[in-house]
């Protein structure tokens, strides 16, 4: 497996080749606003993380999380799919070449694209997440994702690949980090019970004030999101006389939502049940390969401003791994529950829950000498804190389990719906929940199910590897290997456009090797312009890897870099020699290989870089320029 970072960092930290430890946030996401299935090119912007883990040689999951198309019509078929379209199409891809186009926006371009995608927000809501690739690694505290965010059109989902062992020292946690349960109605209305509003606007005259439906796979349809027709997989709004919200859907349905104040009357031609409908169950299928965020739940009505809104979704944790296993410190989980809606605060609706998320494990093998759990619970609807019965919320369906093959004992994978809530707090008969639970299943775990796109990287670790122009203008290429396995021999791969590469040089690798190897090669007819170079492994098997593109430009004067005073305090100044004109961007990366300033500059020689938010120790620093990356040692000492 390919772990890109430079010998420096290596030994700044003394990371062996055999762990790491991983915990928190560990993906960076970004929105896709294009796809050229021609070129292969993804235009993205919204960046949460690091770009760095978007240049070349980095792998993403590439996933549409939205998209889907529903009856529109303000009848009980309201919301339900008439087709899923591009919505929870994904597969994993290499990053060949990273580009930045300006304005906070970036060219990625992909070695492979195989399914439809339909970028937009709104529409199909498609993002890139980083794919961290490790050989051996602990999760040694909570693993978490940041939650989706419907603006942003990013988050909710942890993935990663590991080519040895995955070790659960703790949980893997994304519940509550889907789609957002639905508002509760802005606008106080204790009319009739209305059980014939399914989808409206926010409301105008007595009895129109309904709640909000919690979000699913298909956008909102302008003046139609409010009332209790689910949203797709998200739970109908509750509406009037206080009516509880549906619960969100995913694997299963969401339950309804309760009926709502049994003293309000039944609006004419209706039924005394204003509760939102829960949330559509999905199909899974792995012959179709489609996984989804789960469903928000409904939020409850309210007259008196004591309703709830529904609970958020569950997210998705997408893992490949050769062998999962457990150091047995505890009972660790994969967990991607849907959230419970909070209690009403008196006597209003009550949110519905959020629908549990997605797991997907393709482990080739589980070495497990204690239990670990995996669930996508659905949530619970809230309670009405009152003494007089209104709507409880519906409970949240389950998500989904999905797996390349069954995990033998002593796992335990097993999701529960969510139960719905009360409809008062009494305790008496007349308190009983009015709403559902979210469906059941029988069978919560789906096998068969395999990962599409770039496969995981296989097990060399490289230490570093340059390539740079010469002073005799001859390309000089450098790689450092930290372990090797069953290695045959590298080439030297070069080209300048993607797509004619060519393989110019061949070495002999030491072949098995627990210890630093010393590699080097010379291309000594460069083309004019911009080349780019990468490293190709060949086991004796004749399987390959490979390392990231490194560009050279054969026209371009380098730039010398002078770094004053290091070891530095407060204020480091960098002085760019051989500098014209262009975008230089610098970064400065702590030992864990995290990017923890950077600045930029396109009109000036030298750069001063404050440093007195950072911590004392040794970083790397680098900086980009035309195409070419420069490294340097800083030390900050206080």
């Amino acid at each position: 497996m390919k772990t890109l970072i430079t010998a420096l960092i290596l030994v700044a930290i003394g990371i062996s080749a055999s762990s790491q430890n991983i915990n928190g946030v560990v993906n960076s996401y970004a929105r896709v606003t294009a796809i050229n299935t021609g070129t292969n090119v993804v235009t993205i912007d919204n960046i949460s993380g690091s770009i760095v883990d978007f240049d070349a040689g980095e792998k993403v999951l590439l996933i549409q999380m939205k998209g889907a198309a529903i009856n529109g019509t303000n009848t009980a078929s309201f919301g339900d799919i008439t087709a899923y379209n591009n919505a929870g199409n994904y597969e994993m891809a290499a990053i060949q070449l990273l580009n930045d186009i300006g304005g906070g926006r970036y060219e990625i371009t992909l070695d492979n694209i195989t399914r439809s995608y339909t970028p937009g927000t709104p529409g199909g809501y498609v993002q890139v997440v980083s794919v961290p690739q490790y050989t051996n690694v602990t999760v040694n505290g909570t693993v978490t994702a940041t939650p989706w965010n419907e603006t942003q059109g990013i988050g909710g989902i942890v993935t990663f690949e590991v080519s040895g062992t995955l070790t659960l020292g703790a949980s893997i946690d994304v519940s509550g980090q889907g789609f957002t349960g639905g508002a509760v109605n802005t606008t106080a209305d204790g009319g009739c019970t209305n059980s014939l509003d399914y989808a409206r606007d926010a409301g105008s005259g007595s009895g129109t004030h309904h709640s909000r439906k919690g979000l699913g796979i298909t956008d909102e349809i302008t003046n139609m999101e409010y009332g209790r027709g689910n949203l797709a997989n998200g739970g109908g709004g509750g509406n009037t006389h206080n009516a509880g919200g549906g619960g969100g859907g995913n694997f299963t349905v969401g339950g309804i939502g309760g009926t709502g104040w049994p003293g309000a009357g039944t609006c004419a031609g209706g039924v005394a049940n204003g509760g939102g409908l829960g949330g559509a169950a999905l199909s899974y299928d792995p012959s179709t390969n489609k996984i989804f965020l789960g469903g928000g739940g409904g939020g409850g009505q309210q007259n008196n401003a004591d309703a709830t809104p529904g609970g958020t979704g569950g997210g998705i944790i997408l893992i490949r791994t050769s062998i999962l296993t457990s150091d047995c410190s505890g009972t660790h989980e994969l967990i991607a529950d849907g959230n419970a809606a909070a209690i009403t605060t008196g006597n209003d609706g009550a949110g519905g829950g959020g629908a549990g998320g997605v797991i997907l494990l393709e482990v080739n093998t589980y070495d497990l000498t204690c239990a670990i759990n995996a669930h996508a619970n659905g949530g619970n609807g809230a309670d009405v804190d009152h003494f007089d019965a209104h709507g409880g919320g519906g409970g949240g369906g389950v998500g989904a389990l999905l797996v390349s093959n069954a995990p033998p004992s002593p796992a335990v994978f097993g999701s529960t719906p969510g139960t719905p809530g009360t409809d008062c707090n009494t305790g008496m008969a007349a308190c009983d929940a009015s709403g559902n639970d979210g469906g059941t299943c029988t069978t919560c775990t789906s096998t068969g199910w395999t990962v599409p796109g770039t496969t995981i990287p296989l097990p060399i670790e490289l230490g570093s590897f340059q390539a740079r122009l010469a002073a005799n203008k001859t390309v000089d290429i450098r790689w450092i290997t930290i372990t090797e396995k069953n290695t045959s021999h590298f080439e030297i791969e070069k080209t300048q456009d993607f797509k004619n590469i060519e393989a110019f040089t061949q070495q002999k690798a030491v072949g098995n090797s627990n210890v630093l190897q010393y590699y080097s090669a010379v291309d000594h007819y460069p083309a004019a312009g911009i080349t780019y170079y990468r490293l190709k492994s060949v086991d004796f098997d004749g399987t390959t890897s490979y390392s990231s593109w490194k560009a050279v430009n054969y026209e371009v004067n380098d730039i010398s870099l002078e770094m004053f005073p290091n070891p530095a305090n407060e204020v480091v100044q960098l002085h760019f020699k051989g500098f014209k004109s262009g975008d230089v961007k610098v970064f400065i990366v702590n030992a864990l290989g995290q990017v923890v300033l950077t600045m930029s500059t396109n009109d000036k020689s030298t750069l001063q870089i404050p440093i007195t938010q950072l911590q004392s120790g040794v970083y790397t620093l680098q900086v980009h320029y035309q195409q070419q990356t420069y490294y340097k040692q800083l030390i900050i000492k206080r």
